[in-house]
C-alpha cells in the first residue's frame, strides 16, 4: 500500500477505501429484506454511487490538490523524473483501490443473489458501467484540483459530484443516459438496453479522460491559458453529452417480450409468475384460492391473476389481475387488495366510468358496492392490508349478512357483479 499511494502516506487511499467500502454494504443492507432479482441487484453497481462516488472524488482531490500544490512539499511528485506530472497514474491508483472496496462492499448481496434468485444471471452490462462510473467520480475529484489545488475544498468536492449525480432525479431523468446514478430499480423482465448502456459508457469515458488530461497542467500557474483552455475544455465534453441526453436520450429499459412463466390454476383461475418469483407462487395462489373461497366459488370477473413481471408484450385482457408484486412486501400484502377489487368488479366500474359509457349514476353505485364487496371479501379471506389498522366491519350492508347469504347472492349475481350492474339491487 505505500508503493500504491507513493508520495502520500498510506492512509490517504486506506481511509476513503474503507468509506467506499462501508458505503457500498449499508446501501446494500435494505436489499437482504427484498426478493433476490438479478436485474434489481445488477444495477446495484451504478446505483450505490450515490454515496461510494462523492466518497471516491474527495479522495481523488484531496491527493492531486496535496500533490498539485507548487510550493508543497509534496510538488516534486514526477513521471520517472520528468517534469510530467504523474496524473495518470495518480488517477488509476485512486480509482483501483476505491474500485477493490466497492467490489468488497458489494460482494455480500451479490452472493445472496446468487444463492437465493430462481431465475437469470448478473447483468455484466450494468455491473460494468458501475466501475466506469467510478472512475468518472475519481476524474472529476482530481480535474477540481487541477484547478483549485487547495485540500480545505474536499468536502466541497464530495457535495459538487453528489448534487451533479442528483440531477436526472430532481432536474431531467434524461440526464441519466451520461450520468452513473439512475435512482431507480429494475423489474424482473426488465433490461439496460445495449444502446443505452454504450451511450453511457462512452460519455463516462469521454468525460473522465478529458478531466484527467486536463489535471495534467494544474502546477503551471504561471501559464493560466494553458489550464484554462483543457478545463473548459473537460467541462464543455460533459455538458456537450447532458445537452444530448436532453434533446434525444436512447431508450434506457426494454421489457422481456415472452417472459419465462411458472403457473398453477387455483379455483378456475390461472395464477402465474415470472420465473424470478417461483418463491411466491404458492403464496399468490393461496391468496386467489382464500379470496375465491370467500366469493364462494369463480368469480365471473377474473379469469386469471398475473405478476406484473409475467405479463406478456401484448398485454393481457381485462378479466386478468395484473399484480405488481413489491420487492420489499410479501406477495399476500401486495396481491390482497387488487385481486380482491377485481374480484368485486371495482376496476369494470372505472373502466366503464372513464369510457363514460351507461348509466353513471348507476355505475357509480356499482363502484361503491365494488368497494364494499372488496373490503368484505379481503375481511373473510383473513387479508389485512400493510398500511391499514385492524378492520372492524360496520354492523350494516354486506357485513349484517351471513357469509352464505352473500355467497348466495354472488352466486345469482356473478355477471351482473362482473360487469358493474350490481350497485342498484339490494342483498
Amino acid at each position: 500500500m505505500k508503493r500504491i499511494a507513493w508520495p502520500l502516506p498510506p492512509l490517504t487511499l486506506l481511509v476513503p477505501g474503507g468509506l467506499v467500502l462501508a458505503a457500498a454494504f449499508g446501501l446494500s443492507l435494505e436489499n437482504f429484506g427484498w426478493r433476490p432479482e438479478w436485474p434489481a441487484t445488477s444495477v446495484l453497481a451504478h446505483e450505490h454511487l450515490s454515496i461510494a462516488g462523492p466518497v471516491a472524488a474527495a479522495a481523488a482531490f484531496h491527493r492531486w490538490a496535496t500533490l498539485a500544490r507548487p510550493a508543497g512539499l509534496l510538488a516534486a511528485a514526477r513521471l520517472r523524473g520528468t517534469e510530467k506530472p504523474e496524473h495518470w497514474v495518480n488517477f488509476l491508483r485512486v480509482w483501483a483501490v476505491c474500485a477493490v472496496a466497492y467490489t468488497i462492499g458489494l460482494l455480500p448481496i451479490f452472493i445472496h443473489t446468487a444463492i437465493s434468485a430462481t431465475y437469470g444471471g448478473p447483468a455484466i452490462g450494468s455491473i460494468v458501467l458501475g466501475y466506469l462510473g467510478l472512475g468518472f467520480a475519481v476524474a472529476i475529484g482530481q480535474f477540481v484540483a487541477g484547478i483549485a489545488p487547495m485540500p480545505v475544498l474536499t468536502v466541497f468536492v464530495a457535495v459538487l459530484v453528489f448534487l451533479l449525480f442528483q440531477l436526472p432525479q430532481v432536474v431531467l431523468r434524461s440526464f441519466g443516459a451520461v450520468l452513473p446514478v439512475q435512482w431507480d430499480t429494475l423489474a424482473a423482465n426488465e433490461y439496460e438496453t445495449p444502446a443505452s448502456l454504450i451511450f453511457r459508457a462512452f460519455a463516462l469515458l469521454a468525460t473522465a479522460g478529458a478531466m484527467v488530461m486536463a489535471s495534467r497542467l494544474g502546477r503551471t500557474p504561471d501559464q493560466p491559458g494553458r489550464t484554462a483552455l483543457p478545463a473548459f475544455g473537460a467541462v464543455g465534453v460533459l455538458a456537450a453529452f447532458l445537452v444530448a441526453a436532453a434533446v434525444n436520450p436512447p431508450a434506457r429499459l426494454e421489457a422481456v417480450a415472452a417472459p419465462p412463466l411458472l403457473c398453477q390454476p387455483r379455483n378456475g383461475i390461472e395464477v402465474c409468475v415470472h420465473a424470478a418469483h417461483e418463491a411466491d407462487l404458492p403464496e399468490l395462489a393461496d391468496t386467489v384460492s382464500a379470496l375465491a373461497k370467500a366469493y364462494g366459488g369463480k368469480p365471473a370477473a377474473v379469469r386469471g391473476v398475473y405478476d406484473a413481471a409475467a405479463v406478456p408484450a401484448g398485454g393481457l385482457p381485462n378479466d386478468y389481475v395484473v399484480v405488481g408484486l413489491i420487492l420489499d412486501q410479501t406477495t399476500r400484502d401486495t396481491a390482497g387488495e387488487d385481486v380482491a377489487a377485481a374480484m368485486a368488479g371495482y376496476f369494470n366500474c372505472a373502466r366503464a366510468i372513464r369510457s363514460n359509457t351507461g348509466d353513471r349514476v348507476a355505475l357509480e353505485a356499482g363502484m361503491a358496492r365494488a368497494n364494499e364487496l372488496a373490503r368484505w371479501l379481503r375481511h373473510q379471506a383473513g387479508i389485512v392490508l400493510p398500511s391499514a389498522q385492524p378492520y372492524e366491519p360496520p354492523p350494516s350492508g354486506l357485513f349484517a349478512k351471513s357469509p352464505e347469504e352473500i355467497q348466495a347472492w354472488l352466486a345469482a349475481n356473478n355477471t351482473q357483479v362482473a360487469t358493474c350492474q350490481n350497485g342498484r339491487d339490494p342483498v
